[in-house]
């Protein structure tokens, strides 16, 4: 569990800096702890996004309903 900073924020996520939401990924990921998790094995990454779920926790509920935003998201 880490406190993400600003700086940590504009760091991880620079591919997204140029767009309108951004703002609102850096209240979001500083407004508390944030739980890192090690994915490991073929194809991990994709695995990962399946295991997230669509972006949208309303979509995530209707298409992907054991994922961890359906489960978890707001």
């Amino acid at each position: 569990m880490v406190k993400f900073t600003d700086d940590l924020v504009r760091a991880f996520y620079a591919e997204h800096a140029d767009k309108p939401y951004f703002p609102q990924i850096i209240q979001a990921m500083t407004s508390d702890v944030v739980v890192g998790i090690e994915v490991l094995g073929d194809n991990a990454i994709e695995a990962a996004i399946r295991l997230a779920g669509p972006t949208n926790p309303a979509q995530a509920k209707a298409s992907a309903p054991q994922s961890w935003r359906a489960r978890f998201g707001s």
